[in-house]
């Protein structure tokens, strides 16, 4: 398994990819996304990396349906399809 610094280092090399097209891979990666979920939403707080990785499913360049992700975005007006460059779901650790 890759490791934060692995995946970082990859990433961030010089490339043809943009700034804006790297945090989009780093945000599509779950050993990216533990310890952000782990430091800001409080039921992560004592749980371990690995079980918040487990909790994450990601999903990239994604076009949805605005019925399943509603989000109170006022800015959509009348768009009938939402693009998410990177979609992360994460379950609770009860389950929810």
């Amino acid at each position: 398994m890759d490791t934060y610094n692995d995946i970082t280092n990859n990433i961030f090399k010089e490339s043809s990819l943009t700034y804006d097209q790297k945090f989009k891979q780093l945000f599509a990666k779950k050993v990216f996304l533990a310890p952000v979920l782990k430091n800001i939403v409080p039921e992560y707080k004592e749980l371990n990396l690995e079980t918040i990785e487990e909790l994450i499913t990601t999903h990239s360049n994604v076009k949805v349906n605005p019925q399943v992700y509603n989000a109170d975005d006022s800015g959509k007006g009348n768009e009938t399809e939402t693009h998410y460059d990177v979609l992360a779901d994460c379950a609770l650790p009860d389950g929810d």
